[in-house]
C-alpha cells in the first residue's frame, strides 16, 4: 500500500480476475486495506535471514489480480512484490523450524546415523509426495498421499529401502536429485564425486511412472562443475513459474545455481542453454558445520516452496510463499479465492 509495507493478498476475485477484497499478508507491520482492483504498492525487505538468494527490491504498483497470472488463475494470494524469484518470494520466507534429528524420521534409525543425502518430488498427476534419502549407504523411500492439493503428513506410506550396489560407480552416496518436467522424470546422485543422471519416461494420458523404461545412466566428473572440494548435497527443481528449472549445488562449502529454461510448449528441459554457474549468497543458516543433504520443491497447488537443509545430522525446514502471479499454470489450484488459514504444515 501507499505506506511501503511488505504487501497484502486478495481475499475476493470475481470470475474476471481482479480483486474486490485485500487482506494483510503475514506480519504486515502496516494494515494494508485497499479496496480497489489494482495492487497496494511496497517495498520490499532487502534481505531474508537464511534465504539462498537475495534478489533487490521492487515495487509493483497497479497490478489487477491476474496480470501476470496464466491462464488468468488467480487463487489467493496476491503479494506486491515485483522482485520474485521465478515465482518464490523470498523475502517473507518463513523462518527456520526446530530441528530434528534422525530418529524423527521414523525409519529405524540409530542416533549415531548420519543424512548422506535427500529428496522430495512431487507425482506427475499431484497425488503423491516421493520422499527419499540416503543413510550408511542405504537408500529410504516412500509416498506420502496428497489430498486436494495438501500433503497429508499424517499418512505416508512405510519406508522402503535400497543398497547401493543397486547404483552404478564406487564409494559412498553423496547427494541426490529427483524432480519431473513435463513427460519426464529427471534422477541424479553422486558417488566418489562422479555424478550420475538418468531419465524415466511418464505417460501423458495417465501420468504413470514408467519406472521398467528407465534410461541408462550416464555419468560426469566433478571436475566440469565450479569451485573445490568434494561434492556436499544437491538439489534441483522446477520453478513455480514453470519457465526454468533451478540447478544448485554444495561445494567446499559454497552453494552454486545455474538454470536452464523449461519449453513451454512440450515442457521438457532445454539443457543446451543452461546458463552459467553462480554463486549463492547464504546467510543465516539455521544449523553449525556444512550442509549435507538438500531439497527444494513446490507444493502441489503451486503456493509454497518447501525448503529443507541437514546440517551436523540435524534437519531444518521452512515454507516460502510464491506468487499466484507466476504461478505455473500445471499445479493444481484451489477452486476458491478465499485465502487458507496460515501457513501449511512443515515438510
Amino acid at each position: 500500500n501507499s505506506s511501503g509495507t511488505y504487501a497484502a493478498r486478495c481475499r475476493l476475485c470475481t470470475t474476471a480476475g481482479t480483486c474486490t477484497a485485500w487482506e494483510p499478508w503475514l506480519d504486515s507491520p502496516t494494515n494494508p486495506s485497499p479496496t480497489s482492483s489494482a495492487s497496494p504498492t511496497s517495498a520490499a525487505p532487502s534481505s531474508t535471514p537464511g534465504a539462498t538468494n537475495t534478489p533487490t527490491p521492487t515495487q509493483a504498483a497497479g497490478l489487477s489480480c491476474n496480470s501476470q497470472c496464466q491462464g488468468g488463475d488467480c487463487q489467493e494470494t496476491l503479494t506486491c512484490y515485483n522482485n520474485l524469484d521465478h515465482g518464490i518470494n523470498w523475502d517473507v520466507a518463513e523462518y527456520w523450524s526446530d530441528p530434528i534429528s534422525v530418529t524423527d524420521l521414523e525409519a529405524g534409525l540409530s542416533p549415531s546415523a548420519s543424512i548422506q543425502a535427500q529428496t522430495n518430488f512431487v507425482s506427475p498427476d499431484g497425488s503423491l509426495l516421493y520422499q527419499s534419502f540416503w543413510s550408511n549407504n542405504v537408500g529410504y523411500s516412500r509416498t506420502v498421499p496428497i489430498e486436494q492439493g495438501a500433503i497429508d503428513w499424517n499418512n505416508p506410506s512405510d519406508w522402503d529401502t535400497v543398497g547401493i550396489d543397486s547404483f552404478p560407480g564406487s564409494g559412498h552416496m553423496q547427494a541426490q536429485t529427483n524432480f519431473v518436467s513435463g513427460s519426464t522424470l529427471h534422477l541424479s546422485y553422486w558417488r566418489n564425486n562422479i555424478g550420475y543422471t538418468a531419465t524415466v519416461p511418464i505417460n501423458p494420458n495417465t501420468k504413470e511412472i514408467l519406472w521398467g523404461q528407465i534410461s541408462d545412466w550416464t555419468s560426469f566428473d566433478i571436475s566440469n562443475l565450479p569451485g573445490s572440494g568434494n561434492m556436499q548435497a544437491q538439489t534441483n527443481y522446477v520453478a513455480p513459474d514453470g519457465q526454468v528449472v533451478f540447478l544448485e549445488f554444495w561445494r567446499g562449502g559454497t552453494a552454486y545455481r545455474a538454470t536452464a529454461p523449461i519449453n513451454q510448449n512440450t515442457q521438457e528441459v532445454i539443457w543446451s542453454q543452461a546458463s552459467d554457474w553462480t554463486t549463492l549468497n547464504v546467510t543465516g543458516l539455521p544449523g553449525s558445520g556444512n550442509v549435507q543433504a538438500q531439497t527444494n520443491y513446490v507444493s502441489p497447488n503451486g503456493e509454497y516452496s518447501y525448503q529443507a537443509i541437514w546440517q551436523n545430522d540435524q534437519g531444518y525446514s521452512r515454507v516460502i510463499p510464491n506468487s499466484n502471479r507466476c504461478r505455473h499454470s500445471g499445479y493444481r489450484s484451489s477452486t476458491t479465492c478465499e485465502p487458507p488459514d496460515g501457513l501449511p504444515p512443515r515438510p
